[in-house]
């Protein structure tokens, strides 16, 4: 491990890492006790503190990390291949969130570069349960000395009006949120930042979840499975649902595999449960049909009397409406 105490200010750093270079594979922790403020690097590749090798360990910046500026493709801190560990900035409490266009070779342009981006600043996001604050940009322009590419404008407000209508895509962005799912099925858990950007904030908690392998029946989309020795499986929503008055649950049904019991159920205490919606046996839209007022928390119910096999469907969205 390695602690640096003393303070680095206005600094101009001419050579590769700067104030700080690490040319090795790094695998002790690296702390920064000490005030990096006003220090510049001025070459291509190499950022204030520099990480040349993979990083296997924790990186703390524990002092004032402020005024810092980088040249082209070297951060403020670099990292050239890749960091196994967390990196802590003491004090930091909103993370950036931007939407990048989506094209590869838009993206490889960017690789490596240092851009200005330009766009809407759509609100701040608070997640409770990830106990983070986002600063959500939709970007519309992003340049650099060589690349200046213009992107369709979006709605510049997409952040919803609590009492309008909002609904979690559970499809779109499944190959990003669940990479690292595999094919057991197990408890999983996915935010509404996952899912997109100005969002309600949510969050949504599978007991028994997982990502088909592709050329499955349902290999887009999470996978719910009920039955063995587990013959109910929930999806439960945790979210502020005051203003809402509807939630329908959008399944895919899986070949012609049918349950014996599928309704909504809310909590007010988290420990009563109470049924407020039809029951259905085949996978397919379903919405609450009484009132779940003062609910702190919304599930599905999802059961099937099969133990010897498990018996699944997928979810395509959720909304939250009137």
């Amino acid at each position: 491990d390695v602690t640096f105490n003393g303070d680095y200010i206005n600094n101009s750093c001419a050579n590769r890492g700067g104030v700080a270079f690490f040319y090795s594979t790094q695998n002790g922790d690296v702390t920064f006790n000490g005030n990096y403020t006003n220090n510049s690097a001025r070459t291509v590749n190499g950022g204030v503190v520099e990480f040349y090798n993979k990083v296997n360990s924790n990186i703390a910046f524990n002092g004032d990390f402020t005024g810092n500026s980088a040249k082209n493709r070297g951060g403020v801190v670099s990292f050239n291949n890749g960091v196994g560990g967390n990196v802590t900035f003491n004090g930091t409490t909103v993370q950036g969130s931007i939407t990048y266009p989506v094209d590869t070779e838009t993206l490889t342009a960017y690789d490596g570069k240092g851009i200005t981006v330009e766009g809407y600043f759509t609100g701040i996001t608070v997640s409770s349960s990830a106990g983070k604050t986002f600063f959500n940009i939709v970007g519309v322009k992003y340049s650099d000395s060589d690349v200046v590419i213009e992107q369709p404008e979006p709605n510049p407000n997409p952040n919803p009006n609590p009492t309008d209508s909002v609904v979690y895509d559970f499809v779109t962005n499944f190959s990003t949120y669940a990479k690292s799912w595999d094919t057991s099925y197990k408890e999983r858990v996915v935010n509404s930042s996952d899912l997109g950007t100005g969002l309600l904030d949510a969050k949504f908690i599978f007991s028994r979840a997982d990502k088909q392998n592709a050329g499955q029946k349902i290999d887009d989309r999470p996978v719910i499975a009920a039955g063995k020795s587990d013959l109910t499986a929930y999806l439960t929503v945790e979210a502020n649902f005051t203003g809402f008055n509807t939630i329908s649950f959008d399944l895919k049904q899986w070949n012609t595999k049918t349950f014996t019991d599928i309704h909504i159920e809310y909590t007010t205490d988290g420990t009563t449960w109470v049924k407020c919606s039809d029951v259905i046996t085949t996978p397919g839209v379903l919405t609450n049909n009484a009132s779940f007022e003062g609910a702190t928390k919304i599930r599905i119910s999802i059961t099937t009397n099969n133990s010897g096999s498990n018996v699944q469907l997928g979810l395509s969205s959720i909304t939250l409406g009137k």
